[in-house]
Order: structure tokens, then sequence, then C-alpha cells
């Protein structure tokens, strides 16, 4: 039997100075004096920052069972916007797995493992192996981010199934939300995984049979040759956000003077049927797909290629609310070139050299960035950064950026690092009847303890 407890604890500092003059203040008189408050100079500190960390991992392990708690909280401190400070609990539960059963339970709070679960919440997951490598798993729970005033909370079951064929596994899901006592979601789907020799790839398929929406389309995968060439690829076509009946509670008329919070309140003069159909209206659909690789060259050297491409669908017009709708973002290239270094004059050095070249219906972008690691001494760890961006627009808006940057990790002991960021943006906007420079500097000091 082994019992082990590790966690970590951080504390960390993030600040940040914006500063934007105007052409027509530069080449003004007044441009050589000290700089004074003006319209056409905007200045200030827009981060100041608090936020810490705790971790915490208790396991327990024997020939019978497997006993975990995990419990991760952070809590933000807003120094110039105190009532935006916030705590938030990421997870704390408990999970205890039977070996000599088959059976297993996670109470507590948690995130989604699959099965049709959205996002992190606070319920119960048990499964029960009822044969070799077949699960059945059942789980309920409430979403831990509120949506208004509205009452959520949802149920499902699955069927893990690892050994559909030698290399085929997945699970078959049903989930449930109600909202306020009506269907919130009711969808279908399944995950597939795939693995033989240097190929994997996964699948998943989520389907609304109330709203009736494909939710979910997605298809990944790797295949990574016995030369350490490794090709990747993506297709995922999804709503955003998901089909669910509670978006309609952000598409109400504003002129109203009790504006509803809760699916109840839309009922009192909408019928279901309409709410449903509004759904599908505010729901955009966005696709992904991508194409990629990266090779070996000599040693210590690879190099990579990616093509990605991404599209927004619209959304449908509303009603006081948006009456022309929202126009598709159209399509969006994007084909970038990467070099790759590793140990070049140390043990432990990386090189990372990016050429991105971007292209949208109304603008087109140039992005080139270098990023290095390397381990200075036994203690320090430096990772210099910087990045050159330049973004040509339909409407004849030119925009440069440069950004360099240095993080510095010095090591104390083994369990103790403290960690810097120094980061600087300056930019220039020029067009016809606009010209603009900026300056952002931002920062953060800190440290961790693990144990």
């Amino acid at each position: 039997p082994t019992t082990t407890t590790t966690g970590s604890l951080s504390a960390y500092y993030y600040g940040g100075q914006s500063k934007v003059r105007t052409q027509e203040f530069q080449d003004s008189p007044l441009s050589g004096l000290p700089e004074l408050v003006s319209e056409a100079k905007l200045s200030g500190i827009d981060q100041r920052q608090w936020v810490t960390y705790a971790d915490l991992n208790w396991r327990h392990r024997d020939a019978d069972v497997d006993q975990r708690f995990v419990f991760r909280d952070s809590y933000t401190r807003d120094a110039l916007r105190p009532e935006k400070s916030r705590n938030r609990l990421s997870a704390l539960y408990f999970d205890h797995r039977s070996f000599a059963h088959g059976t297993g339970i996670r109470l507590g709070r948690q995130t989604p493992l699959g099965g049709g679960v959205l996002g992190r919440f606070d319920g119960v997951l048990a499964g029960y192996a009822f044969q070799p490598r077949w699960r059945a798993n059942v789980v309920a729970g409430v979403p831990t981010d509120d949506l208004l005033d509205a009452h959520r909370f949802f149920y499902g079951a699955s069927v893990d199934a690892e050994a559909l064929t030698r290399t085929l596994g997945g699970t078959f899901y049903a989930i449930e939300q109600k909202i306020d006592g009506e269907v919130d979601r009711r969808a279908l789907g399944t995950e597939l995984r795939f693995f033989d020799g240097g190929l994997s790839g996964t699948a998943q398929l989520d389907y609304d049979i109330v709203l009736k929406g494909l939710n979910i389309a997605s298809l990944q995968g790797t295949w990574q040759r016995s030369d350490n060439t490794v090709v990747n690829f993506l297709y995922d076509r999804r709503t955003a956000p998901m089909l669910m009946l509670g978006s309609t509670l952000f598409f109400v008329d504003p002129t109203l003077a009790l504006r509803p919070t809760r699916v109840s309140d839309l009922l009192e003069t909408t019928s279901i049927e309409a709410l449903r159909e509004r759904a599908r209206q505010v729901t955009a659909q966005t696709t992904q797909a991508a194409l990629g690789f990266t090779t070996p060259l000599i040693p210590g050297w690879q190099a990579g290629a990616d093509l990605r491409y991404t599209n927004t669908g619209a959304v449908a017009p509303v009603p006081d609310i948006l009456p022309a709708g929202l126009p598709s973002s159209g399509d969006i290239w994007s084909v970038s070139a990467q070099l790759i270094g590793a140990n070049l004059y140390s043990e432990r050095d990386t090189h990372v050299f990016i050429v991105n070249l971007l292209s949208g219906p109304t603008y087109s972008g140039q992005l080139l960035s270098y990023n290095n690691s390397s381990a200075v001494g036994g203690s320090w760890q430096l990772e210099p950064s910087i990045k050159w961006y330049r973004q040509s627009e339909s409407s004849g808006i030119v925009s440069v950026r440069w950004a360099p940057g240095l993080r510095a990790t010095f090591r104390v002991i083994q369990q103790l690092a403290l960690e810097s960021e120094l980061a600087i943006e300056s930019s220039k906007i020029s067009g016809a009847s606009r010209s603009e420079s900026s300056h952002r500097a931002f920062y953060y000091l800190g440290g961790r303890y693990e144990f």
C-alpha cells in the first residue's frame, strides 16, 4: 500500500501600463514638453492584480482500492477594480475505485471526463465494470457557472467500451439538462478512440434530439512514422456556444422595464417552440480544420509546417436585439512554418523560429517570432522571446507591432521557484485619416512552492 500527498502553493502579482499618443500630439508644439493630461494622450496603469493558487492531491492505493482527494482553488484580487475580485474553486472531490468489485465513484466539484458533460459541475459520477473492458456510468450534477437567475441541473448515462475491436474503443452516452423545469439540452453522442502502432485518432459526435441540431462533429488524428516524423490532422465543426434553451436569455428586448432572468419568465409571453427556434437562430456554427507535420532534419534540429482554417457562421436577425443579425467571419486561413532547435549549446536549451501568414476577408497579416529557453547554471531558467506582427486591412489601415519579452525562473531549492516576466509591446497604426502609436508594458512576479 502507498499513500502520497502532493501539491503546490503560489502567489503572483500582475501589473501593466499602457500609453497611447496620436500623431497629431507628436507633431504639435507640446510634444517636446513634459507630458500633460489631454485628450490626445491616454496613459495609465491598466492592470494590478494579486493571484494566489492552492493545489492539494492526496492518494492512497493498495491491492483493493485506489482513493484520491483533490482540492484546487485560486483567488484574484483586483486592486484597480475591487468589485471584480473573485475566488474560483476549481476542484474539491473525493474519488474511490474498487478493483475487487469494479466500482468507482467521484463526488464533489469536478471537471467532466466526457459523457456529454459540458463544463465544471458539482455532483457525482459513478461507474461499474460489468465485463472486462466494459463499464457503465451515470452522472448527475449542477453546473458551477450561474446563468442569471435560472436553475439548471443535468443527469446522464454512458457506456465505455475499450475493446470494440483490437484497435477501437469508445463511449456512447445520453444526457439531459433541465432549466427552470424545461429541457435545456437533450443529446445523444459518441466518443471513439483508435490506436494502432504509430497511428492514433479520436472522433466525437453530439446531437441534440430536442433542439434538433448537431452540436459537435470532430475528428483528429496523429501519425508518427519510424523516422520520428509526426503528422497531425484536425476537423472540428461545432455550435458556439452549445445549443441550449438558456441561450435565449441573452436575446431579449433591452427596452423592457423588467428584464427576464429565467426561462420561466420568457414562457409567460413566448411559447416553448418559439424559444427553441430562437435558440437555434442565435447559435452560430464554427468550423476549424488543420493539417501539419514536424520532421527531424539533422541532430538537434527539426522543421514543421501547418495549414489552418477557421470560419464562424452568421447569427440570424433577432427583433429589437440584432435586427441585422451578425455576419459570418468568413474564411480565415493561416499557414506557418517552424524551425526548432534543441541542446545547441547546453544540455537543456530550445529555440523556436516561426513564420505565420494570415488571410481573412478584410485583412492579411504576417507574424515572425522567436522563442528561446535556456538553463543557466543549475538554478536559472531564462526564456527570452520577440514577436513582430504586421496587419493590412481592406480599409487601408496598417498596424505594426513589436513585442519583446523575457521570462526568468530561479529555483531557490528543489521545491521553491521564483518566477518573473516582463513583456513590452510597441505598436503603430496608420491610415488615410488615422495615425496612432501605443506602448504597453506587462510584468508579473511571484513564486511557487511544491510539496
